[in-house]
């Protein structure tokens, strides 16, 4: 850790990443990339990520619909034994294999975007101003749905971007949640009414600080 890295830890006045040597955004974190995928899993393409799994899951099902048939047959010795019988019972299988596991990731990530929550956030609650907050980007399942998926719902299904906001702003549930990013702060913070219902925007210009350093 050099000097000026140190001196930021210890005036508590940024974010910074020490792999990249660059400021890091609210909620950014130094992600490797990942192999299925070949890429990086974030704001701009976490709607394309979780279109791709539930693509993926369709697939499978399609798969597994299509050998079904035959897999009975083989299965019941309808039809004699030969390399087919091979390659239907092993697309079978790996097609349920591979659904079940899409599924659980799926839900997980729908889950995920129901709270608004990064994976690490599901794991380390965010910071903010009155404590470690899960909960502090939950605006509501609805607002939350339209930050990945857009307001237009006919596009919620078709792979073109259609999220909200720039990756750099991110809506507060309460003022007192206000964001710990000094240079990338929220301006857009949600304030719960007395009544307890979601409330409305307001603004607020006025950050908290905080940092984070890469091991």
């Amino acid at each position: 850790m050099s000097f000026i890295q140190l001196a930021i830890l210890l005036s508590l006045a940024i974010r910074f990443c020490d792999r990249c040597q660059v400021l890091k955004p609210d909620r950014c974190h130094h992600c490797s990339v990942c192999e299925t995928v070949n890429n990086c899993v974030g704001f701009a393409n976490y709607k394309f990520f979780l279109l791709f799994l539930a693509y993926s899951m369709v697939y499978c099902v399609f798969i597994a619909a299509t050998v079904f048939q035959y897999f009975l047959k083989f299965w019941v010795g309808d039809l004699p034994n030969g390399p087919a019988k091979f390659h239907v019972l092993f697309l079978m299988f790996v097609a349920l294999m591979f659904f079940v596991s899409l599924m659980f990731l799926f839900g997980y990530h729908c889950w995920l975007v129901s709270k608004n929550r990064s994976t690490l956030e599901a794991f380390t609650a965010p910071v903010f101003v009155s404590g470690p907050d899960r909960n502090g980007f939950n605006v509501g399942i609805r607002r939350n749905l339209q930050q990945v998926f857009g307001e237009d719902r006919r596009l919620w299904f078709i792979p073109v971007f259609t999220g909200q906001g720039n990756g750099h702003y991110f809506p507060l549930k309460n003022r007192s949640s206000e964001s710990h990013n000094p240079l990338l702060a929220n301006e857009d913070l949600w304030e719960e009414s007395d009544d307890g219902s979601e409330g409305s925007l307001v603004e607020d210009h006025d950050p908290s600080v905080t940092i984070e350093m890469e091991e």
